[in-house]
C-alpha cells in the first residue's frame, strides 16, 4: 500500500504541475487575445531593453523624466549614444503576436521618447559648439546601411535651434518596422550630427501598438500632429500665396497664462511658426520697443486627413489658436478642401474657400473653431466625394488695407489641435441657456400701457433707422403686443455693438424684423448681413397680436457658440434659428427701430402685462435738482442736475425758470441769483414715445448782498477813521511805554 501510494504521488505531482502550466498558458493566451482586440497595446519600458541591457530610470518628481509622467505610470529606460557609437538597438520582441499581415493588423507603432540634445558639454554629455545639425531617426534592424529611415525627428540646422531636450512620439508604419513574419521585434535608434564630438541620452517611455477597431459608422477624430504633410502636397498652382508647413508635437502644455487663460495639456497638436526665417521674402520691421513685426499675408499650410468619405459625416470641427502677443488687430483664417483650384485672386483676396474665421488675439485655449455642417462638409471633398487634404490660409491682419500690411509679431504661432469628422449620433446638440433676463416692453422702453410710434420717411427707402436705444442691457426675452397696418414694420436689434444711428448699427447685432408681410431674424457683422431666417405671413398684426422675442446664448461642445433666437406670435413659435457668434459682432445695446418706407406710418405697441405696468413717466424718471452747495458763497450760483432714462435720441427742452430774480445758463446747467427770493425750475424730455415733464423744484435765496452807493461808502470810511484812529493811538502809546520800561530795567542791571 505504501509503495502504491508513493507511485500515486509520483504520478500526481507531474500531472498537477502540467495542469498548472496548461492553465497559465491558457490564461496567457487569453490575455494576448484580449490585447490583440484592443485599440491600443502599450508596452511599458520595463519590458523593453537596449541590446539586452535595460537601464531603469528612477521616477522623479521633477526634471526631464517627469515630462513623461503626465498621468502615466510607465517604467522608463535610458541609454547613451555618442559620435563613435551613434546607434542603439531597441528590443521590443516581448509582444509575439503578428501585428502586420494577419488578423490583428495594426495601424501604427508609436515610440514615445525623450532625446537629449544639449549643444554645450555638461551633465549627460552634449554636442560640441561647432554642430550645425542634429536629428534622431528610427530604422528597421535589417537596414544595416541606414539608408531608409522609418521615422525622423526634426533636423536642427543651427546651434540655437537644438538647445534643450525634446519629447516626441514617433509613429512607425507596421509593415516597415516588423520582421518578415509580421511581428514587432527590434528596431534601431540612430543619431546624426556633424559635431566633432558629442554624447547624448535617449530615454524611452513606452512603445504603443495602435489597432484600428473603428467601424465605418464611427466618428473620425484626428489629432493634428498626425496629419502633417509637406508643402503643396497636391501641386496646386497659385503664385499669389506662400507655402509653409506645420510641425508635430507628441504632447505639450499650452501655456495660455499669457493670454489670460491657464495651462492646458494638449496631445498631438500641430504648430505653424510665423517667423521671418520661414518667410524670407516677407518684410520684417523693427518696432520702437525692440520687437519685430512680420508683414505677412496669404500663407498656406496643409493637412493630410487620409481618405474620408464626406457623405458619411454630418459635421466638421477644427480647433485653432493664434498667438500674436502684440494684440494689434485680429487675424483671418480661411479653410479649403481637397485640391482647390487656387486660394486667392490676382488682388490677393481669398476665393473658393469653404469657411472663414476671425481669430482674436489672446484667445483662451482652442476656442476658435472651424465648424461646418453637412452641406459644407461635402465642399471639402474632391470630385470623387473623398476628403484627402485640407488647407488653411492665413490671410492676414484684420487691420490690413490695400495700401498697408499691419502684419503680426514676428515669432507668432498658429496651433491646431483636433480635426474631427462627426457622424450624426456624435454631433452635439446645442445647449440652450435656461437662465436669462425676461422683460416686458414697458420695462425697457417708455411705452407705458401703449404708445403710437410715428415712423417718418427721413432717409433712403430701405434704410433701418433707430427710434430709441438702451445701452448696457443684455435681454434674453422681450414681450409686447403689436398692431400695425399693411406696409408698416417695427424692428428690434438685440445685442448691438453700440448706440449708433441709422445703418451704422449694422456693424453688429441680431435684428428681428416684424411686418405684415414677413418676419425675419438676421445676424450682422462688419456691415454685412451674415445669416438670415424668415417666415412669410399675411395680416399677422392687423389685429392686436401678442409677441415674444427670445435671444438666448447657446453652447456647442461646451463652448459659448452664439445665440438661439425665437419669435412667438400669440404663444405659437413661428420662427427660430441658431446664430453663431463667429458670424456677428455683438455688445449689450438694444435698439427699437424701423425700416424706412415711401410714406410715413405709425405702429402701436402695448405692454403685455395686465397689471403692474411700468408707466412711461415712471420709467423715464425725468428729474431736476440742485446740488453742490458747500457754503454761503455758493448759494447764489448753483449747479443743476438733470437726469432721465436715456433712450438715445431724446431732446431736452429749455429749463423753465418762473421768477425774475435769477437766470439759467442752459449750457453750463447752472442758476445764478441776482436778488433774494424764490424760483421754481422744471424741464421736459421729448422722444418718439412722447413728452415727459420733470418735477418742479423750488429754490429760495436769502444771501444776495446789495450793492452800496457812494454816500454809504463815504460814511463807512469816516466811521472806520473815527473808531479806529483812537484805538490805534492808544496801542502805539502802550508799545512805547513798554519799550521804555525794558530799557530802564536793563540800565539798572
Amino acid at each position: 500500500m505504501k509503495r502504491l501510494l508513493n507511485k500515486k504521488i509520483v504520478l500526481i505531482l507531474p500531472l498537477t504541475a502540467l495542469l498548472i502550466i496548461s492553465l497559465l498558458c491558457f490564461a496567457f493566451s487569453i490575455s494576448r487575445n484580449v490585447y490583440a482586440a484592443m485599440s491600443e497595446l502599450v508596452l511599458d519600458a520595463n519590458v523593453l531593453s537596449f541590446d539586452g541591457r535595460p537601464e531603469i530610470v528612477p521616477k522623479l518628481d521633477n526634471g526631464v523624466v517627469s515630462l513623461f509622467n503626465k498621468g502615466t505610470d510607465n517604467f522608463i529606460i535610458e541609454t547613451h549614444v555618442n559620435k563613435a557609437n551613434p546607434s542603439v538597438k531597441l528590443k521590443a520582441s516581448y509582444y509575439s503576436d503578428k501585428i502586420y499581415g494577419g488578423d490583428n493588423d495594426a495601424v501604427s507603432v508609436e515610440v514615445r521618447l525623450l532625446f537629449n540634445k544639449w549643444p554645450q558639454d555638461g551633465e549627460g554629455g552634449g554636442f560640441s559648439n561647432d554642430a550645425t545639425r542634429v536629428s534622431l531617426a528610427i530604422y528597421n534592424s535589417v537596414d544595416i546601411e541606414f539608408v531608409n529611415p522609418i521615422a525622423v525627428s526634426e533636423v536642427y540646422k543651427t546651434t540655437e535651434d537644438f538647445i534643450g531636450n525634446f519629447v516626441r512620439t514617433l509613429r512607425l508604419s507596421p509593415e516597415k518596422v516588423c520582421n518578415n513574419r509580421g511581428k514587432l521585434q527590434d528596431f534601431v535608434l540612430r543619431v546624426d550630427s556633424d559635431a566633432t564630438s558629442w554624447s547624448s541620452a535617449i530615454i524611452i517611455d513606452y512603445v504603443k501598438i495602435v489597432f484600428d477597431t473603428r467601424d465605418a459608422g464611427d466618428s473620425e477624430i484626428l489629432l493634428a500632429g498626425n496629419c502633417i504633410t509637406g508643402n503643396n502636397p497636391e501641386n496646386i498652382t497659385d503664385t499669389n500665396v506662400v507655402w509653409t508647413k506645420a510641425e508635430g508635437y507628441s504632447d505639450t502644455y499650452m501655456d495660455l497664462s499669457s493670454y489670460g487663460g491657464f495651462y492646458a495639456y494638449v496631445e498631438d497638436p500641430a504648430l505653424v511658426e510665423l517667423r521671418k526665417e520661414k518667410f524670407p521674402n516677407a518684410e520684417c520691421v523693427e518696432e520702437s520697443d525692440g520687437t519685430e513685426t512680420l508683414l505677412l499675408k496669404n500663407a498656406v499650410f496643409a493637412f493630410d486627413v487620409g481618405n474620408v468619405s464626406a457623405d458619411d459625416y454630418k459635421q466638421f470641427l477644427m480647433d485653432v489658436l493664434l498667438s500674436d502677443k502684440r494684440g494689434k488687430g485680429n487675424h483671418t483664417l480661411y479653410l479649403y478642401g481637397t485640391n482647390p483650384n487656387k486660394f486667392v485672386d490676382e488682388n490677393g483676396n481669398p476665393v473658393g474657400y469653404v469657411a472663414k474665421i476671425t481669430v482674436k488675439n489672446y484667445e483662451q485655449g482652442f476656442r476658435n473653431k472651424f465648424l461646418l455642417e453637412e452641406e459644407d462638409v461635402k465642399k471639402l471633398a474632391g470630385d470623387d466625394g473623398i476628403i484627402s487634404h485640407i488647407y488653411v490660409l492665413y490671410h492676414g491682419n484684420t487691420l490690413d488695407t490695400a495700401e498697408k500690411t499691419v502684419g503680426l509679431r514676428n515669432g507668432s504661432q498658429i496651433w491646431v489641435n483636433k480635426i474631427q469628422f462627426l457622424i450624426e449620433d456624435d454631433v452635439e446638440v446645442p445647449t440652450i441657456g435656461t437662465e436669462y433676463d425676461k422683460y416686458d416692453i414697458s420695462d425697457v422702453f417708455p411705452v407705458g400701457e401703449s404708445v403710437s410710434i410715428l415712423n417718418k420717411t427721413v432717409n433712403n427707402i430701405g434704410d433701418v433707422v433707430s427710434n430709441a436705444v438702451v445701452k448696457n442691457k443684455r435681454i434674453g426675452e422681450l414681450s409686447f403686443d403689436l398692431r400695425m397696418e399693411s406696409g408698416d414694420n417695427i424692428c428690434l436689434l438685440f445685442n448691438a455693438k453700440d448706440g449708433k444711428q441709422v445703418n451704422e448699427y449694422l456693424e453688429g447685432g441680431i435684428l428681428f424684423y416684424l411686418s405684415e408681410e414677413k418676419i425675419e431674424i438676421s445676424s450682422h457683422k462688419g456691415g454685412e448681413q451674415t445669416t438670415t431666417v424668415s417666415f412669410v405671413t399675411e395680416g399677422a398684426f392687423i389685429d392686436r397680436t401678442s409677441v415674444k422675442i427670445k435671444c438666448i446664448p447657446y453652447c456647442l461642445n461646451s463652448v459659448d457658440a452664439g445665440f438661439y433666437c425665437v419669435v412667438q406670435l400669440n404663444g405659437n413659435e413661428v420662427l427660430s434659428g441658431y446664430f453663431n457668434k463667429d458670424n456677428l459682432d455683438f455688445g449689450s445695446a438694444i435698439h427699437l427701430c424701423y425700416q424706412v418706407k415711401d410714406k410715413d406710418f405709425s405702429v402701436e405697441m402695448f405692454s403685455s402685462k395686465t397689471d403692474d405696468i411700468t408707466s412711461a413717466k415712471k420709467l423715464m424718471r425725468v428729474e431736476i435738482k440742485a446740488e453742490g452747495i458747500r457754503n454761503s458763497y455758493d448759494k447764489t450760483d448753483i449747479p443743476l442736475v438733470l437726469s432721465w432714462y436715456n433712450t438715445g435720441f431724446d431732446v431736452i427742452s429749455e429749463i423753465n425758470c418762473d421768477g425774475k430774480i435769477a437766470s439759467v445758463n442752459q449750457a453750463a446747467k447752472r442758476i445764478v441769483f441776482n436778488d433774494n427770493g424764490e424760483v421754481k425750475l422744471s424741464y421736459s424730455i421729448t422722444n418718439v414715445f412722447g413728452t415727459f415733464e420733470s418735477n418742479e423744484t423750488s429754490l429760495i435765496c436769502e444771501d444776495v448782498v446789495k450793492a452800496q452807493g457812494a454816500e454809504n461808502i463815504y460814511k463807512s470810511v469816516w466811521f472806520i477813521a473815527l473808531c479806529c484812529v483812537p484805538v490805534a493811538s492808544f496801542c502805539i502809546v502802550c508799545v512805547v511805554l513798554a519799550i521804555k520800561k525794558t530799557k530802564s530795567t536793563k540800565s539798572y542791571d
